[in-house]
Order: C-alpha cells, then structure tokens, then sequence
C-alpha cells in the first residue's frame, strides 16, 4: 500500500514523512523543496516551486496501490501576509490537492487541522480550517481522519512570530500538569505524526473520525 504527503517540509508533515516506511511499503511527497527525512529507498520525491502544477504532478504520478493520503499543509499569516494569502495555501490548495487524491483513488483523507475548528467560528483562522474539514468531507473518501492538535511543539527550523514562540514557551511548560487545558493543549509534533499514520491503520466504524490532543496523544503511545 501507498502513502502520498504534502506539507512534508512544515513540523509535522516532516515526522510522517520519517516515520511513514514504517507504515506503508511505498510513500510519495510532494513540496516546493526537498524535505528533511526523504533519504529512503521506499520513498517518492516530487518537487515544484509552482504549487499551481501539483494537482497535475498528482494526477500523472503512477502510483503503487494508492491507500492514504496526508495533509499537514499549512502556513502562517505573518508567513503568507494576510489571511487572505494564508487562505491561497490553507484552504484552496489543500482543497484542490484533496479532490486530486480522490480522483487518484486515495481510499483515505488524513488532515492535521487545528484545536476549534469550526466553520461557524468568529474567528478566521479557526473558521478556515473548520471549512476545509468540512468541504474534505463532502469529497467522500471512504475515511477522512481530522487531527486536531493543540499548541504543537516541537524543533522548528523557522521563527513563527512572537506571539506563536510565546504560545509555544508557555505549552512547553504546562505540557502534562493539570493547567495544560486551559493553555491550548500542547501536543508534541511527533505525537500528531505517529498519530496520523497509527488511525490510517485503525479500522475505524465511522467515516469521518475527529481526533482531539488527548485522542492523538494516547494514540501515539499506544
């Protein structure tokens, strides 16, 4: 069975990618550069510095026994420039890239999405990833698994922006006390990603399934 990744050069996107031989005898990735943790014999590198060709690059792609495809593509505001352009990467090209894997016959959708979620959130940012999982949905994969993570800690390789490091110094410090629930849940990057490809595994009675950070973290450890 094959794994196909986008986002595999962001934080989590990158330990799938790592840990994804583990789980499928094939895994393909596709992103503007080449990821950290490809160097495998079992792994598929496609790249393209215009996200524009990458519906295509998915659909001529032969792929072995396609089974699961992951997305833990995203970026920031302060990164993209706005919401506007954040929405370009989060929602529009996550969505086209979902519609590509299903026409490639991608039985399953995993998507690293975000803690509050929700189409009907005041917020932006939280309505965004609410409306991808929902239009994901629609797609009708014979599985969507949604994982979502809290404050995500883990090595960066790029600053976030003051206000994100902030967010990550104070999860780094409540992680595992009783206060970690009222400062965002803070989830190991490395726990979404064994997490993500762990439920790929499961057989789960549900089509859709939604994963919160104390689901993806004991399912981590199992």
């Amino acid at each position: 069975m094959s794994a196909f990744i986008v986002g595999s050069t962001g934080l989590c996107g990158n330990l799938i990618l790592k840990h994804c031989p583990e789980y499928f005898s094939k895994c393909y990735t596709l992103s503007r550069s080449k990821p950290d943790n490809s160097d495998n014999e079992s792994t598929v590198i496609l790249t393209s510095k215009d996200s524009s060709t990458w519906t295509e690059l998915i659909s001529k792609e032969p792929i072995d026994q396609p089974d699961t495809f992951f997305s833990g593509l995203g970026t920031t505001r302060a990164k993209a420039g706005g919401i506007s352009n954040q929405r370009l990467i989060d929602y529009d090209l996550n969505l086209e890239l979902a519609k590509a894997a299903k026409s490639k016959g991608f039985k399953k959708y995993v998507l690293v999405s975000s803690m509050g979620a929700s189409a009907s959130s005041p917020l932006p940012y939280p309505k965004m990833k609410g409306q991808l999982e929902d239009d994901v949905i629609a797609l009708g994969f014979e599985q969507t698994i949604i994982l979502r993570p809290g404050i995500l800690l883990g090595e960066r390789h790029e600053d976030k922006g003051l206000l994100n490091n902030l967010a990550v110094k104070l999860g780094s410090t409540v992680r595992g006390t009783f206060f970690a629930k009222y400062a965002g849940s803070p989830t190991e990057a490395e726990e979404v990603a064994l997490a993500a490809l762990k439920s790929s595994q499961k057989k789960y009675e549900d089509k859709v399934v939604i994963l919160s950070p104390d689901d993806i973290i004991n399912l981590a450890k199992e």
